[in-house]
Parts: C-alpha cells; sequence; structure tokens
C-alpha cells in the first residue's frame, strides 16, 4: 500500500483510552489497515507489523510494533525492520524509534495513542528517507541492547545499561520472537541516594529487601516476560489438545488408505502376471492374423443383419443398434491391423 494521510483520522481518544482502544483506532485506520498483520499473540505480548510504501513504485518500509503486557500503562516499541539496517533522525543504533509522542507517553501523557505514534514514525521516514548500512557485527564480546526488542528502553532509566557489560556475544535469533533477557544495570542511582537508615533496614529486613527487588524495573519486566512466555506455551498446549481428535481421526482415515492402497498393488500385480503370461508367445504376426480373423468375423456379422433386415426378420430399431455395434467392432479392428502392418514394414 501507498503511504497517505486519510481526512477521516479519528480524533485523539479520552485519557482512559484501553488497550483495545488503541488497537482499535490503530487497526481500523484507512493508511494502516490493509498493511499490518498480527505475528504474535494472542498473549499479552503482542507483535504487529505495519508495512507501507512512501511513494508508488518505492521499496516498502516495515515497522514492528511491540505491545507489552503492560502496555498502555508502558508505551509500545517500534522498530524499523526494513531497511534495516539503516540511520535516521528518530531512529537509535538497535533501529528502535525514538519519538516526541513516545517520550511523553513514558511521562505519563495519556493523551498519546498508539495511532499517533505510528503515524508520526511513519511520517518521518516519509519525509526523509532511512540511509541503508552496512551489516555490522558487534565486537569485543559486546552486546548490542537487545532488550529494547521486547520493552522499551524508555520507560525505565535504570534499564539503560552499556552495551560492554555484557560478557559474552549474543547469538543471532529471529527478530520476530526474539524475547532477551534484560541487562543487569550497572548502577543504582536510587540506591545511592537512599538514607543510611533505608539501607540499613534493606541489609535486615528480608521483607522489605523482597519488597524493593519485587518493584525494580528489570525485575518487572522479567516476570512480563516470564508471563507472556507462560501464557503463550499454555496457548500452544491447548491448540494442539484440540487438534488431537481431528489429528487422529486423520490418522486412522491415513491407515484405512495405506491398507486399500496394498489391495490395489496386488491386484495391478495379478493383472500384471497375467497378461505377461497370456501375451508369452505370441508374435506380432499371430497377433495380425487373429486380427484379421476377428475383423472378419465383425464383417461377417454385419452382413448378416443387414440380410436379416431386408428379410423382414428384424425391426429398424434392432437392426440399427446391432448393425451400428458390428460395423464399429470391423472398423476398430481394420485400423489396428492397418496399423501393426505399417509397423512391419519399418
Amino acid at each position: 500500500m501507498v503511504f497517505g494521510w486519510s481526512s477521516n483520522t479519528p480524533p485523539t481518544p479520552r485519557p482512559s483510552y484501553t488497550r483495545e482502544q488503541h488497537l482499535q483506532s490503530f487497526l481500523g485506520h484507512p493508511t494502516f489497515s490493509r498493511g499490518t498483520k498480527k505475528i504474535q499473540g494472542p498473549s499479552r505480548h503482542e507483535i504487529y507489523q505495519t508495512t507501507f510504501a512512501p511513494a508508488p513504485q518505492s521499496p516498502p518500509y516495515t515497522l514492528r510494533i511491540d505491545l507489552s503486557p503492560s502496555f498502555p500503562n508502558a508505551p509500545p516499541t517500534i522498530t524499523l525492520t526494513s531497511p534495516s539496517p539503516a540511520t535516521h533522525p528518530i531512529l537509535s543504533g538497535d533501529q528502535c524509534v525514538n519519538l516526541k509522542s513516545l517520550k511523553a507517553w513514558g511521562q505519563g501523557d495519556r493523551g498519546v495513542t498508539l495511532l499517533k505514534v505510528v503515524e508520526e514514525a511513519a511520517g518521518s521516514l516519509v519525509k526523509q528517507a532511512p540511509r541503508k548500512t552496512m551489516d555490522r557485527q558487534p565486537s569485543g564480546g559486546a552486546l548490542p541492547p537487545s532488550y529494547d526488542n521486547v520493552v522499551r528502553r524508555g520507560s525505565s532509566s535504570n534499564l539503560a545499561a552499556s552495551a560492554s557489560a555484557s560478557a559474552s556475544p549474543s547469538p543471532s535469533t529471529d527478530n520476530t520472537f526474539h524475547m532477551p533477557i534484560p541487562p543487569v544495570p550497572s548502577s543504582f542511582p536510587d540506591l545511592q541516594s537512599m538514607p543510611q537508615s533505608s539501607l540499613q533496614r534493606l541489609l535486615t529486613d528480608d521483607v522489605a529487601l523482597n519488597i524493593y527487588v519485587e518493584n525494580l524495573p528489570a525485575v518487572k519486566t522479567m516476570q512480563d516476560l516470564y508471563e507472556s512466555i507462560r501464557d503463550g506455551n499454555g496457548e500452544a498446549a491447548r491448540l494442539n489438545q484440540s487438534q488431537e481428535e481431528e489429528l487422529g481421526g486423520l490418522h486412522a482415515e491415513v491407515q484405512v488408505l495405506q491398507a486399500e492402497l496394498k489391495d490395489k498393488i496386488r491386484e495391478f500385480e495379478e493383472y500384471k502376471s497375467r497378461e505377461s503370461k497370456a501375451l508369452d508367445g505370441i508374435g506380432s504376426r499371430e497377433v495380425m492374423e487373429m486380427l484379421e480373423n476377428a475383423k472378419n468375423d465383425a464383417e461377417g456379422a454385419s452382413e448378416s443383419m443387414s440380410q436379416q433386415f431386408v428379410d423382414g426378420d428384424v425391426k429398424l430399431a434392432e437392426f440399427v443398434k446391432e448393425y451400428m455395434k458390428e460395423r464399429t467392432k470391423y472398423h476398430e479392428r481394420a485400423a489396428k491391423l492397418e496399423r501393426l502392418e505399417r509397423q512391419q514394414m519399418f
């Protein structure tokens, strides 16, 4: 589809916009409705892919939109997947889109909608085309920021870990379903500014420590990922179970067809053996003699039927039926005999 703005853009929703309303507004928009498809679900971690062309006959652009289980409380993650890798003023090094509207979303502006964010990203890419760059492999054991592929990095300043903090390079995986573990933060600013009494309580009170750890953004994200994977596995298991009866019926049907096929093969082999025995010892000359005799028999039968009709011994309908039958035999056998005679000549 060619990207273009529509005059019937839905109005900005009220601040209490729900997840379903965000999706309905985005998926129902004429600019994105045809070029958008869901590539992961139905768990609460949903991934959509929208494709649009900046102009007729131009290569399309593809944006991947990740909605975490906490969306719309947490902003969406928008990534340019085609062309990729590419550079653009709104793109970070890992191809994630950085927009003013996303920053406003992260600051609690509930008036920002999913449609508005995607429109802003697409409009920026149409206005200034992204520049394709060469693929780069991480060096020195460094990991590219992978956590942004699932939950937007801007949702927590505590998760802004350096790529060089990782110990080993990350294996290459499919971006569509890649759900990496968030990097361990290199610092905890809230602990550095925490009063001595509060730090002492965390050291001595296990309950307070557990509450603090559970509220860390990285821990919450890990819990979201765990729940998303668990829900996805559960959905896959339910789907497999729902197809068990159908697969059992198909398996039984295949077994019946296999048994029938074996019977047909056995019958074919028997017919083939009988044919071989029947033709054993019979040459072309013998076949030609048999065809000559059969042709003469058919001709004699047709002449006899003609004489009976002339004598008034048979009625017209019976004469036509039997006469045509014998003449057909005659001409078929004559044609076969003529073909064999020509083959003998060459």
